[in-house]
């Protein structure tokens, strides 16, 4: 009796994983963590450093739908917001200084919903 309860536990674990409605699809600390790096550069300008470019290579990855695209831009938004030094001009340059070109545009009047 023990192990079907767990076993019933573990199956209703996993499927609650699965769908998860209202739930991003890419996670903001995902996306936090891929561009904590970038935090100098945003605020101070110059070059991004190469761990910088790399998180900002992994949003690209993580971008693979119209849902996470959305996310992300959500988050970059949030995290702009919250990180009143951030420099916009320079979040919108980032990926191109990067020589990566990003799918998710970075601008604080983007509406997030509207990126296909």
């Amino acid at each position: 009796m023990k192990a079907q309860v767990i076993s019933a536990l573990v199956i209703l674990a996993l499927a609650s994983l699965m769908v998860r409605p209202g739930v991003a699809s890419v996670p903001c600390g995902q996306v936090d963590s891929a561009l904590i790096s970038c935090l100098p550069f945003l605020t101070h300008g110059g070059d991004p450093s190469p761990a910088c470019c790399a998180g900002v290579g992994n949003c690209k990855t993580m971008a693979t739908t119209t849902e996470n695209k959305q996310d992300i831009c959500s988050c970059i938004k949030a995290a702009a917001a919250n990180n009143p030094g951030v420099k916009l001009e320079m979040a919108a340059l980032l990926p191109e200084k990067c020589g990566i070109s990003l799918d998710v545009p970075i601008s604080p009047s983007i509406d997030c919903k509207s990126i296909k």
